[in-house]
C-alpha cells in the first residue's frame, strides 16, 4: 500500500465518522424540536384548563349568589316549585312492540 492509497483510506474513514456525528447530531436536533413542541402543547393546554377552572369558578360564585338570594327570600327551590309545562301522558297504543 502506498502512501496515496493510505491517504485516501484515511479520508473516506473521516468522511464516515463526519457523517456519522452529523446523523447524530440531527436526530438530537429533531428531539430537541419535539420536545420544544411537547412542552408548548403542555402549556397551551394548561392555559386553556386554567381558564375553564376560572370560568367555572366564576359561575358557581354566581349560582351561590342566586341561591343565597332565593332562600333570603323564601322562594322554594326549583325542584319543589310545580312545573309550568302541561301535564304530557302517553297512550299504550303509542308503543311499538318491534
Amino acid at each position: 500500500m502506498t502512501d496515496l492509497d493510505l491517504f485516501v483510506l484515511l479520508c473516506i474513514l473521516l468522511s464516515i465518522a463526519v457523517s456519522v456525528l452529523a446523523v447524530y447530531a440531527w436526530q438530537e436536533h429533531e428531539e430537541a424540536l419535539d420536545q420544544r413542541r411537547q412542552a408548548e402543547e403542555q402549556t397551551m393546554w394548561a392555559d386553556h384548563f386554567q381558564q375553564l377552572a376560572e370560568h367555572t369558578a366564576a359561575e358557581l360564585a354566581t349560582l351561590r349568589h342566586r341561591l343565597a338570594q332565593r332562600q333570603r327570600t323564601g322562594q322554594p327551590p326549583l325542584a319543589t316549585r310545580p312545573s309550568q309545562l302541561p301535564l304530557h301522558t302517553v297512550r299504550p297504543d303509542q308503543f311499538h312492540l318491534n
